[in-house]
């Protein structure tokens, strides 16, 4: 091997290194905006700016302290840099202004659980039609209700829209023996809520022991959302179109690519066997394989199954009616890899091969490279794969976009907030260059060229009303 090989074999391996050791990271681009937007004030496409500008953890830690950052003057909109923010941050003692922030306005109702009837809760992310059929048709000498997410109120407090329900729902002890969840599905439950109830929380929750009792005394479970209890199986869409769709719906980038690389490649673990051990006691867990119909759209068939749920009348059939997708599985024993909070790329048996990486990649690494480069970062640090191959499977998914490729961009530059930020070429200039992210500094700029007329269209029309008072009389 010649001196330039050696040294470029060397270096290959060195940026892989460094990728399994950021990897190791606590402050992911997925937990900064997540936690920017949810208790920082900002819009999701701005947190997501921030974070990919390189925020520490450190300055995460204090924004979310502190939620807003002044500006430099008070006569101007000039931004703070990133390491004045963070040293007014550290500096600051201002009590919070908790109405400037996008928290959720509102209350929690307090169960009042009797032992003698069976407790329905409800999270609503979207649609209320399905929560509503439920309270409408069951008898409620026979059931309690309790809806785990705050209800909107002008008088209420000021509740975070993050995982705070869930512990709330844990420390309060609540049991649910029938839980509903409504809300567009993508991982993550979303909807005109504004709260988004994550897979990866439930999750995580499901497996903590002063959670566990929680999830464990769910007996049925009803999914009102898109792929809620998706397999792997071919659909309609092509894997690029559900990935641009997802990301069109405001899902991150690579995010985007991950999910959809959970729903149709042999890639992590498939959202159906997540869900079954989330609430692994659970008889039923209904849900759809693909797309749901709208809550008002399902509600009539609904109310049909639940004028005589007792009966166990079968549910499938009923909404068959609505919408082909619908099916149900049982919960399933929690997967002690699963709490460990393993990523487990790797998981099915044709990842752990050279082989099978190597199919994978030519089949998917150019329509899904962030999922290609998780699947060989993991095999090698799992010694499926020697970094040699590794280093041979990085290019392999490189080799697939032409410089002058015009996905190059929109699919390489997500890398860019994952662990496997070394590898990106440079010439890309990710970080200055935020189209992929589909963040535009224009719409800012917008907004304030909006706020400065309204604020002269105010001030005009206070003149014109001083202007057209008559003059007092001396």
């Amino acid at each position: 091997m010649s001196t330039r090989n050696l040294l470029l074999s060397l270096l290959m391996t060195l940026t892989l290194l460094l990728t399994l050791k950021a990897q190791a990271q606590v402050a992911t681009f997925d937990t900064c905006v997540y936690s920017l937007y949810s208790l920082g004030g900002i819009s999701k496409t701005y947190a997501q700016k921030r974070c990919v500008e390189g925020i520490s953890q450190q300055a995460l830690d204090c924004q979310r302290k502190e939620f807003y950052y002044p500006t430099k003057y008070n006569d101007d909109q000039t931004s703070l840099s990133a390491r004045e923010k963070l040293d007014y941050c550290i500096a600051s003692k201002k009590e919070v202004d908790i109405s400037q922030t996008n928290f959720f306005k509102g209350f929690y109702q307090e169960p009042h659980v009797q032992p003698t009837k069976k407790n329905v809760c409800s999270i609503t992310v979207n649609s209320t039609e399905e929560r509503d059929a439920f309270r409408s048709e069951l008898n409620p000498n026979e059931y309690t209700w309790v809806e785990l997410l705050p209800s909107n109120a002008d008088t209420g407090k000021f509740i975070p829209r993050d995982d705070f329900w869930i512990k709330r729902a844990c420390e309060k002890q609540i049991r649910c023996d029938i839980l509903v969840i409504s809300g567009h599905f993508a991982a993550t439950f979303l909807g005109t809520s504004g709260f988004e109830i994550r897979l990866e929380d439930l999750t995580k929750y499901s497996c903590e022991e002063g959670c566990k009792n929680f999830f464990d005394s769910v007996k049925k479970v009803y999914l009102f959302g898109c792929n809620t209890l998706a397999s792997r199986d071919k659909d309609s869409r092509e894997v690029y179109q559900y990935r641009d769709l997802l990301f069109s719906d405001g899902v991150a980038p690579q995010t985007s690519q991950r999910i959809a690389a959970r729903r149709y490649t042999n890639y992590g673990i498939q959202i159906r066997e997540e869900i079954s051990q989330v609430f692994p006691k659970a008889e039923k867990i209904y849900g759809f394989d693909g797309p749901s119909p709208l809550g008002i759209n399902i509600r009539r068939d609904l109310i049909a199954y639940l004028k005589d749920i007792n009966s166990e009348r079968n549910f499938l059939s009923t909404i068959g009616k609505s919408s082909g997708n619908m099916i149900s599985i049982a919960g399933s024993p929690r997967d002690e890899l699963m709490c460990s909070a393993t990523p487990n790329y790797t998981r099915h048996q044709e990842m752990s091969t050279y082989a099978g990486i190597k199919t994978y990649i030519f089949k998917h690494g150019r329509t899904l490279p962030v999922p290609a480069f998780d699947i060989v970062a993991e095999a090698l640090q799992k010694s499926f794969i020697t970094a040699g191959d590794a280093n041979e499977f990085n290019q392999l998914i490189f080799n697939q976009f032409r410089p002058s490729d015009v996905d190059r961009i929109k699919l390489l530059c997500p890398l860019t907030i994952t662990a496997h930020a070394p590898l990106v070429p440079k010439d890309l200039d990710c970080v200055k260059n935020l189209t992929w992210l589909r963040y535009r500094a224009d719409e800012e700029e917008e907004e304030a060229k909006k706020k400065a007329a309204l604020a002269v269209q105010a001030a005009t029309k206070k003149a014109d009303a001083a202007a057209a008072r008559p003059p007092r009389r001396r």
